[in-house]
């Protein structure tokens, strides 16, 4: 056998949108130097060509019965099918080198850069299956190459090994996006710029603009277009001046350039970027289409519709010259831009045709079921539910939007990382929005079911992160999951939010490549997990919700459940009871938005103008609560809220000059399936954990600077508590961050008078204060780790309720962490409170507990002592008194020390009462 004793350096990575590879060769043979350069020459040019040498090589190497060269030959065909985008010649390559490897390795001296060239193959069936849609084996593919970079010494890889490791990140982030995961897209590019920057490369400039490139299109994406400009331009210059031979490369990042200025509306920018590639829009490169669609995207913007249909018209065409009638993702995504601009000029029949071509191209029986398919259909499914609602079908909008719906349930276990998971909720809304309007449109014409309706689509717009969560505990606990894979799941989650705190604390890339294995190897663990246990897997993606019926059979009698949609064009609102039903629409406009933020900015400063603040309540409460509450009146009132209604104490709002809290217990949740949940949570224990940190007023904390003062009424305020629960008391330093990661576990309640503090940047650390240091804060993210079991848990303390708003998820905030590791109900507040205020109507609210009233009954009548008890100076303002709210299970605590004394009491009376009977007899 004759061994391929001189070898090809792979020098460079150039492939496609993403992926590169060109060497130079050394060969054996004249002849076959002669055709390998021509293979290089012509493999961006032309396509028959390539293969003309292609065949020529392997040819030559068959009648040398040469295994190496026939590798080399296929490896570098590879990159040229990837150009030209011919997936049926990738496909065939890749079966004819699964065939040669193994005779290589077995039946040759393996040659110099056998692995470096396997890698290669590795990258190229990873490519392959991101192209059809099978991103499981591509994962696998690209893991193979990661595993041998970790374990072989840097001195050992060759400057284009390395390259081709850091295209594979590249590759990992490509697929991520792909998926609409982008946090974790982003992470793989972030682990490129560390890996290249750790490496001694003479291409770091080439393999760093890749990064850019890929990043202006996920903000893009993301819709953050300034961010995407400012990665996408800075690709595109380098592009133009390095490497404008790349046209597929070119009028990619041409046309995301377009799409981002034309975002940002500036048109003459977008104009003068689309010039660069006009010469190639007729050119047969793959993604020559492109051209089309963003003038047919520019003219729009400019209402220059003349030849907008015959751009799509030409776009299409070049699509399905380049995917040779194969169904494509990147057809659908042409077809739904072009119903766009359809539907925009009232053109419903024709949009509704490219709709449903679009749909054709990815799902059905001949179309891979892939998660990027899945999201697509989605997309064409809210495309398909706006189309109907233009043309008055409200019943084809609530089939769409029940379909659609569905297929959310299905996308949502595939999202591991709660930010892409937040993402595409948001996105989902104007689905529910549509199916809301529609709905409403049958209930105003008494059609059967369409409160039914209503309240579903509600419930599964609502709290997905935080139900998933509580059904992910149930899943441990009744999903038959050893004890050893729980510790093995904590251990990773823990580790995982260390190393969040330290780099939160300060940038080291260090850790984040430790944070970047950590989660690699626990997104493995969790598809493991899911895939061995079906049952573990079924419980926590319940998708099911509550239904209205089930709602209005475990209400009581005294109660009524308010829940609301903050949508784009209007508040809708679903209110029952026991016996009743009412659902209403509430018109949103920039006037009833500015009236809800100037309540909130007048309720939360005790300077403000009381009677101005009164008559503002008065205003909301006439719009926000009277078409309800006239229908159904009960004292006890259960309010889901949303939007910007997250920001609002309703019990503040104003009837008749009188604040809502004198005739309304009033308490909070997510949604009615989230609190079915909470209530099936029985703790029994309801002894007291209250805490009382020190704070020495001046000293600042390293992370955030925040100026941490005493707190004189907090110590006053837990030893009032104490009178009517007994349990520990942690005072000053005893009060440790230590000291609760240790104890609360154990305690029913637990009561927290110290400092939170709110991070605007990330939410999930912002921190309760446990001291002035750095190590004494709680982190929102840390509670996702603690296992509690706490019937009440109460943060009196500044802000603890006020968090980033998220569609769909209420506040992302400290007192929705401690649903996350197990209470069963939180009093917390919406703003900075009053400490003095707080510590007196934290003694009335326990006081009230301690007799057995409701949590909300509780806290309501806390509200009305304190109000009886200033009504004659400031404090009146309902600044001291409506920050504090109840949410989630507001059932009694069950035994306290108080009535087990008064219960002792009576039972002592009986018994001396049958005594003296028996006595006089």
């Amino acid at each position: 056998m004759i061994v391929f004793k001189k070898k090809i350096t792979f020098l460079n990575l150039i492939i496609c949108q993403f992926i590169f590879i060109s060497a130079y060769s050394q060969i054996q043979t004249n002849t076959a130097e002669s055709y390998f350069n021509s293979l290089y020459k012509f493999m961006y040019t032309n396509q028959d060509s390539t293969q003309l040498y292609k065949q020529k090589l392997l040819d030559l190497s068959v009648n040398q019965n040469n295994v190496e060269q026939l590798i080399y030959t296929y490896i570098v065909s590879n990159k040229s099918t990837l150009i030209f985008n011919n997936m049926d010649e990738l496909e065939n390559n890749l079966k004819k080198l699964d065939s040669l490897f193994p005779v290589a390795e077995k039946e040759i001296e393996v040659f110099n850069d056998f692995h470096e060239v396997k890698n290669s193959y590795f990258h190229d069936k990873a490519v392959f299956n991101i192209k059809t849609y099978n991103y499981k084996k591509a994962k696998i593919n690209l893991d193979k190459i990661f595993k041998y970079a970790k374990k072989t010494p840097d001195s050992l890889l060759t400057d284009s090994h390395r390259g081709l490791i850091d295209v594979s990140y590249k590759v990992m982030a490509k697929m991520y996006s792909n998926n609409k995961e982008y946090e974790l897209a982003i992470q793989y590019l972030d682990k490129s710029i560390r890996f290249i920057n750790s490496k001694n490369t003479d291409h770091k400039e080439y393999l760093i603009n890749g990064v850019n490139r890929q990043k202006g299109d996920i903000y893009k994406k993301l819709k953050d277009y300034k961010k995407a400009t400012y990665f996408t331009t800075k690709a595109l210059n380098y592009t133009l001046k390095h490497n404008k031979s790349n046209t597929n490369q070119l009028i990619n990042e041409v046309y995301n350039t377009v799409d981002n200025y034309l975002a940002l509306k500036q048109y003459d920018s977008a104009s003068y970027y689309l010039e660069q590639i006009k010469p190639l829009a007729d050119t047969n490169i793959p993604y020559g289409f492109l051209y089309y669609k963003s003038r047919a995207k520019l003219n729009e913007a400019l209402n220059n519709t003349e030849s907008i249909q015959e751009d799509y018209d030409k776009a299409l065409e070049l699509l399905n010259r380049k995917w040779n009638g194969l169904k494509q993702v990147e057809i659908a995504e042409t077809l739904q831009s072009y119903s766009n601009f359809l539907i925009s000029n009232n053109q419903y029949n024709q949009a509704l045709k490219q709709n449903a071509a679009a749909i054709t191209h990815v799902s059905g029986k001949d179309v891979v079921n892939s998660s990027i398919n899945q999201i697509t259909l989605f997309k064409l499914l809210q495309q398909k539910a706006l189309i109907a609602m233009r043309q008055n079908q409200s019943d084809s909008v609530i089939k769409n939007t029940y379909q659609a719906t569905r297929l959310l349930d299905t996308l949502k276990p595939h999202f591991k990382n709660k930010t892409d998971k937040l993402l595409l909720i948001e996105n989902a809304y104007s689905v529910f929005e549509n199916g809301l309007q529609a709905t409403y449109n049958n209930y105003k014409s008494n059609k059967k079911n369409a409160v039914n309706d209503a309240f579903f689509f509600l419930e599964k717009s609502k709290s997905t992160l935080l139900l998933e969560a509580l059904l992910s505990v149930k899943a441990e606990k009744f999903g038959a999951i050893p004890n050893e894979i729980i510790i093995k799941e904590d251990i990773y989650k823990n580790t995982i939010t260390n190393l969040e705190k330290q780099l939160n604390q300060k940038q080291n890339d260090v850790f984040k490549d430790q944070l970047f294995e950590v989660k690699s190897n626990y997104r493995t663990f969790l598809d493991t997990l899911e895939n061995k246990y079906k049952d573990y897997y079924n419980l926590k993606y319940n998708a099911e919700v509550t239904t209205i019926k089930t709602v209005q059979k475990e209400l009581k009698p005294s109660t009524a459940m308010l829940s609301f949609f903050y949508g784009n064009d209007a508040i809708y609102g679903v209110i029952l009871d026991q016996d009743n039903t009412y659902f209403e629409k509430i018109e949103l406009n920039q006037a009833l938005e500015q009236q809800l933020k100037l309540f909130q900015k007048q309720i939360s400063n005790p300077k403000t103008d009381i009677l101005s603040l009164k008559n503002n309540a008065a205003k909301l409460y006439t719009i926000l609560l009277a078409p309800f509450l006239d229908k159904v009146n009960q004292p006890n009132l259960i309010i889901l809220t949303d939007g910007l209604l997250n920001y609002i104490p309703f019990e503040s709002l104003v009837k008749d000059n009188h604040y809502l809290v004198e005739n309304y217990a009033v308490s909070y949740i997510n949604s009615a399936t989230l609190l079915k949940e909470l209530e099936n949570k029985k703790s029994r224990k309801n002894n007291l954990l209250a805490f009382a940190p020190e704070f020495e007023g001046d000293i600042y904390n390293s992370v955030r600077s925040k100026s941490l003062q005493p707190l004189p009424h907090s110590k006053v305020e837990i030893q009032n508590i104490n009178q009517y629960y007994k349990g520990n008391l942690l005072i000053n330093k005893d009060a440790s961050l230590e000291s609760f990661k240790t104890n609360a576990s154990d305690y029913g309640i637990i009561h927290l008078a110290t400092h939170a503090i709110f991070n605007d940047t990330n939410p999930e650390y912002s921190y309760l204060a446990f001291g002035n240091e750095a190590s004494d804060l709680l982190y929102t993210a840390d509670l996702y780790n603690l296992n509690l079991n706490a019937n009440l848990v109460t943060l009196s303390a500044c802000e603890s309720g006020i968090g980033n708003l998220k569609r769909g998820e209420g506040l992302l905030s400290l007192a929705r962490g401690f649903y996350f590791s197990g209470a069963q109900s939180i009093s917390s507040t919406l703003w900075k409170i009053n400490d003095a205020s707080s510590a007196t109507l934290m003694s009335d609210f326990y006081k009230n507990l301690s007799k057995g009233q409701s949590k909300d009954l509780a806290l309501q009548q806390a509200k009305l002592n304190f109000m009886k008890q200033n009504k004659d100076n400031a404090l009146s303002h309902p600044y001291y008194w409506s920050a504090f709210i109840i949410s989630g299970n507001t059932e009694p605590l069950t035994s306290t020390h108080y009535w087990l004394w008064v219960l002792a009491g009576i039972l002592l009376l009986v018994t001396l009462g049958i005594l003296l009977k028996k006595y006089k007899n």
